[in-house]
């Protein structure tokens, strides 16, 4: 139960620095940048440590280059890579208003498109820029997410002709410099490029700062600042006080690990008292305001401290064009911290955060609040803070930020206060519900929770606790009780029998305020038993739980249950087979929970993954993948595996359709560590291999297994397996203990049986579907003609196709042979052909030039050893065995006419085959 705030983009990152009063023209510089913005670079780096002017070199360049310029300043909260990418976006719209539009959903629901899709959604809106664009990333360096460098690497790789990105860092980002800087794709502006000449310091120091110095005074400055900027400037800062300034020149030395502590205590200690106090006892905030200043520091008239810090030109930096929130200058600011904490105690250091901390409570900025406490560090506070509101971070699915905070705090503060120790189990739990030892570790936070709250409630309590604070606690544990037992996959009933247990000890619902805890809590509890509900059959019961979940979610402001509770709801209309109902009801439960202009939350990608299963069953694949797309962005750090499992084998089903069967493989592949995911890869690989006649691989798979032994997708695939073993086979078969027809037969019958007992129309097609294949396969068309009848009687209201024309050629057959037995038109099998018909005139690559073509699994194989793979590589990509892989080379080189891998890429390439 993930997610994030809504967090307003701000404006101030995305504009290009005002030229500062102090600049130093360098039009050597920029006519050097010129030239690369011209020639066919991609990226023009400018690396050099603080200070040496990289940021005022880049905007003054951008000042006159004029139009297609883009700014992005970047800090440490950008290593979230939604924000990343969400702020480089918007960075180019500034530029082209057009760029992005293809990714607007992404701004609407806050979420992240998987590489693939995204980036070159982006490359194709730069492609379709009518100007050319440079795109500026300042303070490169501040990007530590490896994500996100490589999510640039793959941009930068990709860009059109006419598309520059600058970046400026303290130091060499991990981007492919190396292969750039080989292939001429790369400028590079470094330290020796910077520093200041000796005329350019004369430039400086004279007429921008009127020192009227002599030459041999700016010789010695020159040399022993190295050309750094930021020293001259603290060099001019002190010059300006100083009466003997050549004195100053003659004593001036160090190099520059230390010009700037003794700069600094020339400037600093130059200030005036109240000014000096001011600049250290604020440099605790990443941003101020006069407010906020008055709180920490305890002076009135903030504003006109800020204003004459300003007047002064003390490396403070406005953020917003009202000028209310600053920041200081990030060497400035580290350096004040360092005197900072060289002059006051720990206790007086800590006083400050203490009041920034309570400052940003009262003002409803929690976050800083929490993070305030933290870096002070002062934990009893932190720990207030966090039983004060942690449950509204919860509820709003902030699982991981608790888990962070939390960890923070020193063991004894949790393992003394039950209600944060809840918490933390719970938070645990969320970052790995499908792994044992995370479970376990959940479980024993869990039971220190319990240990806390009886040693609090003890006769032997040191002071009676709050009362209020008890109900609550109390409650809470016994919600984490009953989503234990579902985290150790416990029988439904027990998991029912806890969540109710747990709701009939809550305060009745007429005495907690509508935005109460409490009702949040009995929202959670309703959906976990209407998901249980599920699990024993009784749709009914479930149907009553979800419902009240989501009303109750709604009205307290519980949006994960509410949403949880709308997919329940979903889940229940989808197993009856009444599609179209569960479509609408995602589109409504999506324009209804949550506060209109607000991103939803994580859980709201259950509801986006949910509708796009239901556009692919009715083959709606584009509009399939872009829900599906927004579902899984939201997901990302929530714990719903199986809706997560559920979107990654829709979108491996995608690629297949697309005849990308590697690319759909690898999908399925990405998380080896996740049970859901893996059935799901089990069936795709299944039917991957039975599609691709590779049925050696499949019966490799089934070895000894029966159709009672795995969960409900493994016996599925090895239904399929049973069906696809020809008459040649069943020797085969046999051998390896696989069921026969009959077997197979009977266990469809059974389950059969329990479907329809169960009222879930959505198995049941699936199942006489399969009933229908074994009829067919066992030679009896008859049957098998009246099973795929009840399929389809049961499919039409719902409007399924995919079911249908997943399957092939044989259910074509048998549509096609059961119309011309009606003699009658039936548009709904009508439809179901030409879909299926389109599916197999869907050519990979268009017509090959071959007399005997290579089948799409050979055109796989060719383009992977086009690309350099070995035969061990290209198996393990396909998913397939190094025998077949040397068996598909083989008809590859048989069909193209060469005895070789370099005479065969050679030749695809003259027939257009590979790139």
């Amino acid at each position: 139960m993930m997610g994030t705030m809504p967090t307003p983009l701000i404006s101030t990152k995305l504009h290009i620095p005002p030229a500062p009063s102090n600049l130093v023209s360098r039009p050597h510089l920029i006519a050097a940048l010129d030239a690369a913005r011209e020639s066919p670079q991609r990226l023009i780096l400018v690396s050099a440590p603080a200070g040496f002017g990289k940021t005022t070199l880049v905007a003054e360049w951008l000042r006159h280059v004029g139009q297609g310029a883009a700014w992005l300043s970047l800090d440490r909260d950008d290593n979230d890579p939604l924000r990343f990418w969400r702020y480089l976006v918007t960075a180019l719209q500034t530029a082209d208003p057009g760029i992005g539009r293809s990714l607007h959903w992404a701004f609407e629901t806050q979420t992240l498109p998987p590489l693939e899709l995204g980036v070159p959604a982006l490359v194709n809106d730069l492609a379709g820029s009518a100007r050319p664009i440079l795109l500026v990333l300042d303070d490169y360096h501040l990007i530590e997410t490896e994500s996100i460098h490589y999510g640039l690497n793959y941009l930068i790789d990709r860009l059109p002709a006419d598309v520059r990105i600058v970046i400026t860092t303290r130091a060499d980002p991990p981007l492919r410099l190396a292969r750039l800087r080989s292939n001429g794709q790369l400028t590079e502006a470094r330290t020796a490029d910077l520093r200041f000449t000796c005329e350019e310091t004369a430039d400086f120091l004279n007429r921008v700062h009127q020192l009227d110095l002599p030459e041999e005074d700016i010789s010695r400055l020159a040399h022993l600042t190295e050309g750094w900027i930021v020293g001259l400037q603290l060099a001019a800062l002190t010059l300006h006080r100083h009466p003997d300034r050549h004195a100053f020149v003659a004593a001036f030395a160090g190099d520059d690990r230390h010009i700037v502590d003794y700069l600094l205590q020339e400037v600093l200690d130059q200030q005036p008292p109240p000014v000096r106090t001011f600049l250290l006892q604020t440099s605790i905030l990443d941003r101020l305001c006069s407010p906020l200043c008055e709180a920490v520091t305890g002076l009135p008239d903030g504003e006109g401290m800020i204003r004459r810090l300003e007047e002064s030109n003390l490396f403070l930096l406005p953020l917003d064009n009202r000028r209310y929130w600053y920041r200081y200058h990030t060497l400035f600011a580290d350096l004040l911290r360092r005197r900072l904490n060289q002059e006051v105690s720990s206790a007086e250091r800590i006083g400050l955060y203490r009041r920034a901390a309570l400052w940003f409570e009262r003002e409803g900025l929690l976050f800083e609040a929490i993070t305030h406490s933290l870096a002070a560090p002062d934990h009893p506070l932190a720990a207030d803070l966090l039983e004060r509101h942690a449950l509204t971070f919860f509820f709003r699915s902030e699982s991981s930020l608790l888990r962070i905070w939390l960890k923070d705090l020193p063991a004894d503060f949790l393992r003394s206060r039950p209600l944060l120790s809840a918490v933390y189990a719970h938070t645990i739990a969320h970052s790995g519900i499908h792994r044992p030892f995370v479970v376990r570790s959940a479980e024993i936070w869990l039971d220190q929770a319990k240990q806390a709250f009886q040693n609090l409630i003890a006769p032997s309590a040191a002071a009676p606790a709050d009362p209020e604070y008890l109900t609550l606690t109390r409650n809470f544990i016994a919600l984490s009780e009953a989503f234990l037992a579902t985290w150790h996959n416990e029988d439904p009933r027990k998991v029912i029998e806890l969540a109710q247990q747990a709701l009939a000890g809550l305060p009745p619902a007429d005495r907690s305020p509508l935005d109460s805890n409490y009702h949040r809590i009995r929202s959670g509890l309703n959906y976990l038993s209407g998901l249980h509900y599920i699990a024993v059959g009784d749709s009914a019961a479930a149907e009553r739980a979800f419902l009240e979940a989501r009303i109750i979610g709604e009205a307290s402001g519980d949006l994960l249950n509410a949403f949880a509770s709308a997919s329940g709801q979903f889940r229940i209309l989808h197993l009856q087979g009444r599609l179209p109902e569960a479509a609408a009801l995602c589109r409504e439960a999506l324009n209804s929970i949550g506060q209109p202009g607000e991103p939803p939350i994580p859980y709201a990608g259950l509801l986006y993954v949910d509708l796009g299963k239901i556009q692919l069953e009715w083959n709606e694949v584009a509009a399939a993948e872009e829900s599906i797309q927004k579902g899984l962005g939201l997901l990302r750090m929530a714990p719903a595996t199986y809706v997560q499992a559920e979107g990654m084998a829709a979108l491996a089903d995608i690629l297949q359709i697309r005849g990308d069967t590697s690319a759909a493989s690898a999908l399925l592949q990405a998380d080896k560590n996740t049970p859901q995911l893996m059935e799901y890869s089990i069936l795709h690989r299944v039917r991957t291999w039975i599609r691709q006649g590779e049925t050696d691989a499949a019966l490799g798979w089934a070895l000894g297994k029966g159709l009672e032994d795995g969960s409900r997708l493994e016996s599925l695939a090895l239904c399929r397996i049973i069906l696809a073993c020809t008459p040649s086979r069943s020797g085969r078969r046999k051998i390896l203990g696989l069921p026969d027809l009959a077997s197979l037969g009977e266990y469809l019958e059974r389950r059969l049986q329990a479907a329809e007992a169960a009222g879930w129309t959505d198995w049941m097609i699936e199942l006489l579907l399969l009933q229908a294949l074994a009829w067919q396969a066992d030679g009896d068309s008859q049957k098998a003609i009246a099973s795929l009848r009840q399929s389809l009687s049961l499919a039409r209201e719902g409007g399924y196709v995919r079911r249908f024309i997943n399957e092939g050629p044989p259910v074509y057959k048998l549509l096609k042979d059961m119309e011309g037995k009606s003699g009658a038109l039936d548009p709904y099998i009508e439809r179901l052909l030409a879909a299926g018909a389109k599916e197999e005139n869907r050519a990979a690559d268009g017509p090959q030039p071959l007399a005997e073509p290579l089948s799409r699994r050979e055109l796989e194989v060719l383009r992977l050893m086009a690309s350099d793979n070995s035969n061990a590589e290209i198996a393990t990509k396909l998913v397939i065995t190094p025998n077949t892989t040397k068996k598909h080379i083989t008809h590859i080189f048989r069909k193209l006419g060469v005895t070789n891998r370099s005479g065969a890429i050679l030749r695809a390439r003259e027939l257009g085959l590979v790139a």
